[in-house]
């Protein structure tokens, strides 16, 4: 429907209510059709506030009733249960609307099954509505819902809150309407949205390309190639440096080969204290990278959440502006550039690169070496890669010239795919914003569709 089609109802009457009647500093404002009927939830629905069950009540066993809890996972239309109870004292039914009444408050889903609900999810069951007029509706109070939520942990609504809360009641023949349109305009902008976040993929997969292809092939499409012996740097190829059959085999041959101990001085960070996370060293003027941190750069990394006082700087070491770091526990091989003068554990490694290789063009090679590092890590508790391990890794690179002319190429293409990525996620943003606004213009009578 273009927005020169928009119908609207003959007369409308304002509730008092600003999320319903609309903004009151502008012009929709104009309350809800006039034959509408307000009351609050409780008078057209079932309330059924979700409670865990005993530890007794519940299993890993798909023998029992699914079991499910208002959670950061409960985003689906239809939650998939990760536990099962042998019994359940609050259970939805097949299309009732389940709310999740704390953090994330307002997800909104409509049960598919018999399924046991937990502490954080309510179940609403229609007695005067239609389920999916009613999901629509619950999913625009979202920010009503949020407006009320209290607590100091985490924030909830609470039953009272939710059976409180008004709702509309248009006759059956236009909740029906009205849940028909949505589900056909937003079903349409929901596969828009997709079309365009796997275009995104494609572009982040254009831009690893376009990386690898640059360090380990040289930007010369033409460029002869030789065996280095090594077999990840002769097979190290993508479909942009592979000819049609495959064949593509080796480096550049004017490119050396050297092991990264010669390329670059390699240092471990330091933090030597026992237990590590003693407040007494915290809470100073020192940055204290995260492996975390490292990999959240896109590739110069100035942010941080840590900080170390006198104490804690004595038992660390601090690494200067411009360090090129790598992960070797958890993250392995995530890369940044250090963008200000910071202390770091030993799960970091830095780098500091000889005259002969460029800093940059060293983290864009490391940045394509995740699996070789992850295949070089060893496993204790966790992966873990040493400084030794790391030394005899060996790189391929060009002359020093030619490394520069490299990073120019790959700033300049990943620049421009950058720009096009940002501009798809705001039609996204758009979209969904446009989705939201749509769901709530329909749902409360500001547009008429019947």
């Amino acid at each position: 429907m273009k927005n020169n089609e928009l119908k609207k109802y003959p007369k409308y009457k304002l509730t008092g209510i600003e999320w319903l009647d609309g903004d009151a500093s502008t012009s929709s404002a104009q309350g809800i059709p006039e034959e509408w009927e307000i009351n609050k939830l409780k008078y057209s629905d079932a309330i059924i506030m979700g409670q865990s069950p005993n530890s007794e009540d519940y299993s890993y066993t798909e023998n029992g009733l699914p079991f499910i809890q208002g959670n950061a996972e409960f985003t689906k239309l239809y939650p998939e249960p990760k536990l099962w109870c042998s019994s359940a004292n609050k259970v939805a039914l097949p299309d009732d609307v389940l709310l999740s009444v704390r953090a994330p408050i307002g997800a909104v889903n409509i049960a598919n099954q018999k399924i046991g609900i937990g502490r954080g999810l309510c179940s609403i069951r229609p007695k005067l509505h239609n389920k999916k007029y009613l999901y629509y509706f619950i999913l625009c109070s979202k920010e009503e819902l949020n407006s009320i939520g209290t607590g100091s942990t985490y924030t909830a609504v609470s039953a009272e809150e939710v059976k409180n809360l008004f709702s509309l009641n248009p006759s059956n023949e236009e909740q029906t309407a009205i849940a028909n349109y949505l589900d056909d305009k937003t079903a349409k902008i929901d596969t828009l949205i997709e079309k365009k976040k796997k275009l995104i993929e494609l572009l982040k997969e254009e831009r690893t390309a376009v990386i690898n292809q640059a360090v380990t092939r040289s930007i010369n499409p033409a460029v002869k190639l030789k065996e280095s012996g090594i077999e990840w740097l002769d097979n190290a190829s993508t479909s942009l440096s592979a000819d049609k059959a495959g064949s593509a085999r080796g480096i550049p041959e004017h490119w050396e080969v050297k092991k990264l101990k010669y390329v670059a001085k390699i240092f471990r960070g330091k933090f030597t204290h026992r237990p590590r996370n003693d407040e007494r060293l915290y809470n100073g003027d020192f940055p204290f990278i995260q492996t975390g941190e490292v990999a959240r750069a896109e590739k110069y990394l100035t942010t941080y959440t840590q900080t170390l006082n006198e104490e804690g700087f004595k038992v660390s070491t601090q690494f200067p502006r411009g360090t090129l770091l790598m992960t070797i526990a958890a993250n392995i091989g995530e890369v940044a550039i250090l963008g200000i003068d910071a202390c770091f554990p030993d799960s970091i490694v830095g780098f500091y690169p000889f005259d002969f290789i460029d800093n940059e063009f060293l983290f864009y090679k490391l940045k394509t070496m995740t699996q070789i590092f992850l295949s070089t890590s060893v496993m204790n508790t966790q992966m873990n890669l040493n400084v030794d391990r790391i030394s005899f890794v060996s790189i391929s690179f060009p002359s020093k010239k030619e490394q520069h002319q490299i990073v120019q190429h790959i700033e300049s293409e990943t620049k421009r795919i950058d720009r096009t990525i940002s501009k798809i996620e705001r039609e996204i943003e758009l979209l969904a914003e446009y989705r939201t606004a749509l769901i709530s213009e329909v749902v409360t009578g500001k547009i008429k569709v019947i």
